[in-house]
């Protein structure tokens, strides 16, 4: 959908405008055949801060953290393991990579996002799945549960 696409580009140029104002994030769900993709984009000081502190992002911690914080349950309440496949900084955003495997596509996904939310209780994060020939947005706050795809 290109309003969280124009969204997020809004997001982060309004942070490096003035200071990094907003604490959000952007995850992409992509259905692709056997499964499907997970890249979550982040300021890299506050995914810093929320995985241990402030150090270094290692693959090791950022992966333990995000699978705790963003939940992918298929239609049957089975928890699905994201496989993280790597990471990259450019700037202040930090791209993380994972893949998944919904035994019975997208449609039904349970997605919960709680990414640095016991962190910032102003945090934002948008979740955009792509699948079937869709395009669903989803909008995600510290008090939110899990949505399910239609």
């Amino acid at each position: 959908m290109v309003g969280a696409h124009t969204l997020m580009m809004a997001v982060a140029l309004a942070a490096l405008v003035h200071g990094h104002p907003l604490h959000t994030t952007f995850t992409e769900v992509v259905e692709v055949p056997g499964g499907a993709t997970v890249t979550v984009r982040a300021f890299t000081d506050d995914l810093a801060r929320a995985v241990h502190g402030g150090a270094a992002l290692d693959d090791s911690a950022v992966a333990v953290y995000v699978r705790s914080r963003l939940l992918l349950t298929d239609q049957s309440g089975r928890p699905l393991p994201l496989a993280f496949t790597g990471q990259r900084q450019t700037a202040d955003l930090t791209w993380l990579a994972f893949t998944a495997h919904p035994a019975g596509g997208l449609a039904g996904l349970h997605i919960a996002n709680r990414l640095q939310t016991a962190l910032y209780p102003d945090q934002v994060n948008l979740v955009q799945a792509r699948y079937s020939s869709r395009s669903e947005t989803l909008l995600f706050s510290a008090s939110d549960g899990a949505r399910t795809l239609p």
